[in-house]
């Protein structure tokens, strides 16, 4: 197993200062002992091209899966959703010249956000095959305020995988392209009842709430708005195991399906 990582967190045992690729006060997990760690900047072309121990990494690979993404976040910004675009373009582009036999994009339920409140959608009725509809805006203007519409950030793996389907269309005999549209997988234990109508871990909310009495001190005060309950709902249904989490990689390893939604078996959910 060959991890690739951003400079800039290679030597990090604990987040700090600086911009979104180290701005966290989570600890860094440590690599699988049995891991090779290869530091690059994806989003850097000549980097990507000038690393031979990469692309002998990857020559041949059975499989390469993608994660990368400045922020990965709904409140990502256009600027760190372009240069996610240049991380997914770049690897993508390099999987194939190196002829990796599979390569799977961890996409995410936020391409389809937007039907979060659609009166013409219910459960069940979302599908690989529907029209994307990216973003997931929150109702209440206090939540959207430090978690994002996530359009930014969803426009970005929508555009990787557009190009998953074209690279897949033209190399598919010998790179195979596999999109997992993920749902709500949350770092560590990973419980239903610890997500919320914020759709993100407290220490990657906006400064307005993370920053001065806590994630919750906010919520508390006011109590949970009417359109909190419905997003909470919204996301609490998009829930995925860590289980399923990595079922769903194993079986995208030997699988050849356009895109998959993955989110654990939730009541009512939205998605087939």
């Amino acid at each position: 197993v060959i991890l690739l990582e951003h400079p800039a967190f290679t030597h990090l045992s604990n987040g700090g200062d600086g911009d979104n690729l180290t701005n966290t006060k989570t600890p860094k997990p440590l690599p699988h002992p049995e891991a090779i760690l290869i530091p690059c900047d994806l989003g850097n072309i000549e980097d990507v091209n000038r690393n031979e121990v990469l692309k002998n990494a990857m020559l041949n690979a059975d499989a390469l899966v993608h994660f990368s993404a400045v922020n990965p976040y709904p409140n990502a910004t256009w600027s760190e959703s372009a240069r996610s675009m240049d991380h997914t373009f770049n690897i993508f582009m390099l999987a194939v010249e190196c002829n990796v036999k599979r390569v799977i994009l961890a996409s995410s339920n936020h391409v389809m956000g937007g039907y979060k409140d659609s009166p013409t959608h219910g459960p069940s009725s979302i599908h690989p095959y529907t029209n994307p509809n990216i973003g997931t805006i929150p109702l209440d203007p206090a939540t959207l305020a430090v978690s994002g519409d996530a359009k930014a950030y969803a426009a970005a793996k929508l555009a990787g995988e557009r190009l998953a389907m074209t690279l897949g269309g033209m190399y598919g005999d010998r790179t195979s392209f596999v999109v997992l549209r993920i749902g709500w997988c949350q770092p560590g234990e990973n419980l239903p009842e610890t997500l919320s109508a914020k759709g993100s871990p407290p220490d990657f909310l906006l400064e307005e709430e993370s920053g001065g009495g806590g994630e919750n001190s906010a919520s508390e005060s006011r109590g949970m708005s009417e359109g909190d309950k419905k997003d909470e709902l919204w996301f609490k249904q998009m829930w995925l195991s860590n289980e399923d989490f990595l079922n769903y990689f194993q079986k995208a390893l030997e699988v050849d399906v356009p895109a998959i939604t993955s989110t654990s078996t939730n009541p009512d959910c939205d998605y087939d």
